[in-house]
């Protein structure tokens, strides 16, 4: 077993791409659109993303199957699936079932 790490960063080191539409993501581990995120760890290869999806919109991306997905939204409200049955809202959180996309629309609220 590998012995804990700490990896602390400043705002300024995190990159945030525009994905169009007015969605930013900010890429905290892993990598989008061939950005990488400052934090990482080579045996677990985490996916860390803060993703700003404005109202009456969406925001869809690859994710390695097998791996657990969790999505928490800060701000608003999504919903999480193609059948459009997951919707969360501020200070939730879901686990998202195993596949290879994630995928959240929003309705009028971002």
């Amino acid at each position: 077993m590998k012995a804990p790490d700490y990896q602390e960063f400043t705002l300024e080191k995190i990159p945030v791409v525009d994905a169009g539409n007015n969605i930013k993501v900010k890429v905290i581990a892993g990598k989008f659109c061939e950005i990488s995120g400052p934090v990482s760890d080579p045996f677990i290869e985490p996916l860390y993303f803060d993703v700003s999806v404005p109202a009456q919109s969406g925001f869809r991306t690859k994710v390695e199957p097998g791996h657990t997905v969790f999505a928490f939204v800060f701000e608003g409200e999504g919903t999480f699936d193609e059948e459009k049955s997951t919707r969360i809202t501020t200070g939730q959180l879901v686990k998202l079932s195993d596949g290879d996309t994630i995928e959240v629309s929003t309705q009028d609220k971002s």
